[in-house]
């Protein structure tokens, strides 16, 4: 009989037999008074569990210290990026040891991305080596929560990075006794605006900090996780890393989709956002076995954050308002995501960052709702799985539950996300819609189907004019709105809030408008509904750089126009990119009225 103490005390002693063989390793290469470092690292090796899977060091052309931990460890793949080329004698050379050129820290991570949990990283470099410090500051957040990163010799650089780290290390330590939050210790972070960026990050995640000569051992905290591009998912990345849980088809390959839609802009330094050609992605089905799903979008398994996570894919800068960055590649999720509780069975992923805003429904979930049916073909008891806002309890909007029954998606096949959970089997698509980026016309398909089910075959007159408003003190409120709304009013527009209606009357009145005019924002995006192609005008403030309404035309070809003015946060100190995203601003109707009543009055 077996017992379960067996397979720890087993661990344990291969884990001191890997001590035992790096020390006995230290004769054969601590030819430089660096026995102190190796013992240390001996030392810091963890007793109380398998050895690592994975280690990753950072070396000139010094295989030395290379066979000393290959050799304690052979059941570990120990991953050597060379910044030298190294003289390969193979009979010197443990088998576990895979030796890789390290061209620039952008191919460092590149293969990294391929490994798994790393336990530990080792900079072997020459001291004061350019490396050291980006490899620092980029390399950590590699590391398992309680991973080792150790520096065999400082470079003054390095050191005075170190040195830093330490001085905050006591601040960020007290918060983490009050508060384990790591949105306290990113706040504490920003206590320090005197130095780069970068450092503060890193100091947040260093958690232990021991000098042993001219070396250094980082003990790191928290769980840091890489953002995953749709292009990242490669078949290499599949077959080194999720063979097990990822299995992906693809239905369309990429191609190029020209615009059908005429765009003006009133201002031509701001047509550079309207492509008139879009590079559209391969369209793609995967299946996921057990992801973790967090509310409001994010979707993780071990240290990766999967592509699904990410609404506006195409960015250079992979941004979600509720992540922590702690720089380009990584984030970390609110909260814990420590033994999580599990759901059973096949959903389908619909999740998004904004599930409570109409306008996103109409564009990022509506955009994905292609690949039910196929989720259904794969498992016939699928289930929809969306998250809520906190506030709302549990609860999805009604628009929202009218418009998935509308499509065939009954309210009784929808499970809200309310906590984070580990999703027994989880599919996805690639969108077909992305605002910035691009749309695929085959997403027309989806809004016909909408469109059929919502309206019905006789349907009521109604306005072919129309100005769509947005309600007063809203985000990007119009200070003249009154006196624009009174401008269409005079050429027979009918000015509507559309939110205040039913949905299927929503649809109604967008399918029989001819021109539609009014404030961009989500009313506006009730344009899906239309059938022939349409006149339209959108009124923005030009901060505002969404192009969700030409993505709309581009597909139904309608003749669309742009009309931007100042606004009122541009160049104020202290605004947010946010704030001046959404800014309030006024139509200088001296400027640009005889525009708008030349298109009021052609319509």
């Amino acid at each position: 009989m077996q017992r379960a103490s067996d397979g720890v005390r087993g661990s344990a002693s291969r884990a001191l037999l890997a001590r035992a063989l790096l020390v006995r390793a230290l004769p054969r290469w601590s030819v430089r008074g660096e026995r102190a470092f190796l013992r240390h690292l001996a030392a810091s090796l963890p007793a109380d569990a398998e050895a690592p899977k994975h280690v990753v060091m950072l070396i000139d052309s010094d295989l030395g210290l290379v066979r000393a931990i290959a050799s304690a460890y052979p059941q570990s793949s120990v991953h050597v990026f060379s910044v030298q080329p190294v003289q390969r004698r193979s009979v010197l050379i443990p088998p576990n040891v895979r030796i890789t050129p390290a061209e620039n820290m952008s191919a460092v991570h590149e293969a990294m991305k391929l490994l798994g949990t790393i336990s530990l990283i080792v900079d072997g470099l020459e001291a004061g080596h350019p490396l050291q410090v980006p490899a620092l500051r980029e390399l950590i957040y590699h590391l398992r929560s309680a991973g080792t990163y150790c520096i065999r010799r400082m470079g003054a650089d390095v050191r005075d990075v170190v040195r830093r780290l330490g001085a905050l290390n006591e601040e960020f330590d007290l918060s983490v006794r009050e508060q384990s939050s790591i949105r306290a210790v990113g706040a504490i972070a920003q206590k320090d605006p005197t130095g780069p960026v970068a450092t503060r990050r890193v100091a947040a995640a260093a958690g232990q900090i021991v000098h042993v000569g001219r070396s250094v051992f980082i003990r790191k905290r928290f769980l840091h996780l890489l953002k995953m591009r749709e292009e990242a998912v490669t078949p290499t990345f599949i077959e080194h890393r999720a063979r097990t849980w990822l299995h992906e088809r693809t239905l369309v390959s990429g191609r190029p989709f020209v615009s059908r839609a005429t765009v003006r802009v009133n201002r031509p330094e701001l047509a550079r956002r309207f492509s008139p050609a879009f590079d559209l992605p391969s369209m793609k089905f995967r299946s996921y076995d057990f992801v973790t799903c967090t509310p409001r979008q994010i979707l993780s398994r071990g240290n990766l954050l999967l592509p699904e996570t990410f609404r506006l894919s195409r960015r250079r800068y992979l941004k979600h308002d509720f992540l922590l960055d702690v720089d380009a590649r990584f984030a970390q999720v609110p909260g814990s995501l420590k033994d999580p509780p599990t759901l059973r069975g096949a959903y389908f992923y619909l999740d998004c960052e904004y599930p409570s805003v109409y306008g996103h429904l109409l564009t990022d979930m509506v955009g994905r709702l292609w690949g039910w049916e196929l989720a259904r073909a794969e498992d016939p008891s699928v289930r929809l799985l969306i998250s809520s806002r906190r506030r709302d309890e549990g609860r999805l909007p009604g628009w929202m539950l009218e418009l998935l029954t509308a499509y065939g998606i009954p309210e009784s096949s929808v499970t809200v996300l309310d906590r984070t959970s580990v999703v027994e089997r989880l599919y996805s698509v690639t969108p077909q819609f992305v605002n910035f980026a691009y749309v695929d016309p085959a997403v027309e398909q989806t809004w016909q189907r909408l469109l059929d089910r919502l309206v019905p075959t006789s349907m009521e007159r109604t306005p072919t004019k129309l100005f769509v408003t947005r309600p007063r003190g809203t985000a990007r409120t119009c200070r003249n709105a009154d006196e624009v709304e009174a401008l269409f009013a005079g050429y027979g527009f009918a000015v509507v809030r559309p939110e205040l209606l039913p949905l299927a009357q929503q649809a109604t009145l967008f399918r029989n408008a001819e021109v539609v005019a009014g404030f961009g924002g989500s009313a506006m995006l009730n344009t899906v509904f239309g059938q022939s192609p349409k006149r339209k005008l959108v009124l923005n403030p030009a901060s505002h750089s969404a192009i969700n309404e030409y993505l709309i035309s581009s597909v139904l070809g309608d003749e669309i126009d742009y009309v931007y003015s100042d606004a009122e946060l541009a160049g104020v100190p202290g605004a947010s990119r946010r704030e001046r995203y959404q800014s309030p601003y006024s139509v200088d109707l001296d400027r640009d009225g005889a525009l708008l009543r030349d298109f009021a009055r052609a319509s």
